[in-house]
């Protein structure tokens, strides 16, 4: 504080809360107050002489902050008792205050962000304006009005910050990290593949780890592979030739920081379709049996070189079978086999055993009846050896099936075939 001295040859300064009772000193040359409040001699009521035989500055401690006090300057002549109050007015005033604790923040549900983005606030409480806040991170230095800030510092490792405020009343405050942040950056995973997808053209497959990893001290970063849980494959192996399907496949990178895990992490998923698939080999068909691929695909469109357009077709005669399908990706997959055709029955060298089996016809319509104490599959085929019924006939069981009127040839595997007519 400072103030103007009036005319007296001598003077000290009492001071007390503004809310205490006044009270004037008595004898001047009894008091020899120092400049700590409560410290000097007490002239009662609260008051203080604070200050004895000064100039016009005087600083003052232990008061307490954004509390009111009233200071008043005593003046008097050696020669006299009486005191005379300082031709300058009465001073009061409060305490000015500052305090702030600023702290940093991780922004994110996992204590990572894509971009290292950083809160830093700084808790600021002060009796007067604060105009601006400046703080220093890793080199970087930013400007706020408010009290947080949001910070991207893309370089990993442990960072001490600085705080500086900046009143209105135009003198500094600095305020220093006690311990430095760590900032582990998450990396940016991408995935490559080649041959390129979405269609797999090649029995090698290769992915590779594209991400976008920011250095950090002691810091390394763990890749994982694995397939979408919901696809076919369950273990990514470069070198296999998958089934005809869709499949999912996820790389996460995570950050390993001193050897413990961060929770900093990044997943990419590439998708892609195999449409690549394989004819089994055929000795032979029957004639009726129908010839389709190993695994067939929802969602996958058929072309066979016969215009067909099912997921399978009927073997009608020897020769080539062709057969190409395309997803909504366009990835198309290409197989021909070629089929030599193998009659059903061979005639009447195993005849329909009737002790086993027995069967009659009527007029539209044929009975057949199992005389043994197992299951028996039956087929009913055409003449040229295209199957077009079949019947499971339990132990003992009769069925009766409406047949139109027609030649036939009925059987079962293990109790042969034989020519019936049904009138």
């Amino acid at each position: 504080m400072e103030f103007d001295r009036g005319n007296g040859s001598k003077a000290f300064v009492t001071c007390r809360e503004k809310a205490k009772t006044k009270t004037l000193p008595i004898d001047g040359n009894n008091y020899y107050g120092i400049s700590i409040f409560k410290s000097g001699d007490d002239i009662g009521g609260n008051n203080y002489a604070i200050a004895y035989v000064i100039t016009g500055n005087l600083v003052v401690s232990n008061l307490i902050q954004n509390k009111a006090y009233t200071f008043e300057v005593f003046e008097w002549d050696s020669a006299s008792k009486s005191y005379l109050t300082s031709t300058t007015a009465t001073i009061t005033d409060s305490t000015e205050f500052l305090s702030a604790n600023p702290k940093a923040f991780r922004i994110g549900n996992d204590s990572c962000d894509k971009s290292a983005v950083t809160l830093f606030k700084a808790n600021v409480s002060a009796s007067f304006p604060i105009t601006k806040l400046k703080w220093t991170v890793a080199g970087k230095v930013d400007s706020t009005a408010d009290d947080s800030i949001k910070l991207f510092i893309g370089i990993g490792g442990l960072h001490n910050y600085q705080l500086i405020l900046t009143p209105s009343y135009g003198c500094k405050y600095i305020f220093q990290s006690s311990k430095p942040i760590l900032i582990i950056p998450t990396p940016t995973v991408k995935m490559g593949m080649t041959p390129p997808g979405p269609c797999l053209t090649s029995s090698h497959v290769y992915f590779n780890d594209q991400s976008t990893l920011y250095p950090v001290p002691r810091c390394a970063y763990i890749r994982t592979w694995y397939f979408d849980k919901d696809d076919i494959a369950t273990f990514p192996n470069q070198d296999r030739i998958f089934k005809p399907g869709k499949y999912r496949l996820v790389l996460v990178s995570e950050t390993l920081y001193d050897n413990a895990l961060t929770g900093c992490k990044d997943s990419v998923v590439v998708s892609f379709t195999n449409p690549n698939f394989e004819f089994p080999t055929y000795s032979c068909l029957k004639q009726g049996d129908s010839l389709r691929i190993q695994s067939p695909l929802k969602g996958f469109k058929y072309n066979w070189n016969n215009g067909d357009t099912t997921q399978h077709i009927w073997v009608k005669q020897r020769g080539w079978y062709s057969l190409a399908i395309m997803d909504s990706s366009k990835c198309v997959g290409t197989d021909s086999v070629f089929i030599d055709t193998c009659a059903p029955i061979i005639n009447s060298i195993r005849a329909l055993s009737k002790s086993k089996i027995n069967f009659s016809t009527k007029a539209g319509i044929i009975e057949i009846q199992n005389k043994e104490q197992q299951s028996h599959v039956v087929f009913l085929f055409t003449p040229d050896g295209r199957k077009i019924q079949q019947w499971i006939i339990g132990p003992d069981e009769w069925i009766e099936k409406p047949i139109k009127s027609g030649n036939y040839i009925i059987g079962s595997p293990d109790t042969g075939y034989q020519w019936i007519m049904v009138p």
